[in-house]
C-alpha cells in the first residue's frame, strides 16, 4: 500500500464522470418559488435579533455603569445632603423654648423666630448644631 491519495485532479476520467453526474442532476434540484423571499425574511429576522441583542447588551452596560457609579455618588452625596435637612422637632422645640424664655415672648413667637433664623441660615450655612440658631 502506498501513502499517496488519489484525487480527481489525478484522474481526468473520474473528473469528467463527476461533471456529467452534476450536469445530469440539473433538472432534479429546482428551488421553490418562495425560496428567495423566505431567505430574505430569514436574513432580516436574524439581523433584527442581532440588533436586539446588541441594544440589550448596551443597555446592560449602561445600567451596570449607572448602578456602580450612582451608588458611589449617592454615598458621597450623603454628606452633602445633611446640609439640606431641616432640624428635628425636638431641637426646634428646645430652641423655641429658650428664645421665648430669653425674650419673654410666647412659645409660638419662639417658633417663628427659630424658622426665621433657619431660613436665613439655610442658604449660607449647613445645619450642624442648634447653636447656629441661638
Amino acid at each position: 500500500m502506498s501513502n499517496t491519495r488519489r484525487t480527481f485532479e489525478d484522474d481526468d476520467f473520474a473528473l469528467s464522470e463527476l461533471e456529467r453526474a452534476i450536469y445530469a442532476a440539473r433538472n432534479y434540484v429546482v428551488p421553490s418559488d418562495d425560496l428567495r423571499p423566505q431567505t430574505l425574511e430569514a436574513a432580516r429576522e436574524h439581523g433584527r435579533d442581532r440588533t436586539r441583542v446588541r441594544w440589550s447588551r448596551i443597555a446592560a452596560v449602561f445600567g451596570l455603569f449607572f448602578w456602580c457609579f450612582g451608588g458611589m455618588l449617592a454615598s458621597s452625596a450623603s454628606g452633602i445632603r445633611e446640609g439640606f435637612v431641616a432640624p428635628f422637632g425636638d431641637e426646634v422645640h428646645s430652641i423655641a423654648t429658650e428664645i421665648s424664655l430669653q425674650e419673654n415672648d410666647s412659645f409660638e413667637w419662639g417658633l417663628v423666630e427659630v424658622f426665621s433664623r433657619y431660613r436665613s441660615l439655610s442658604g449660607m450655612h449647613r445645619f450642624t448644631s442648634p447653636e447656629n440658631f441661638r
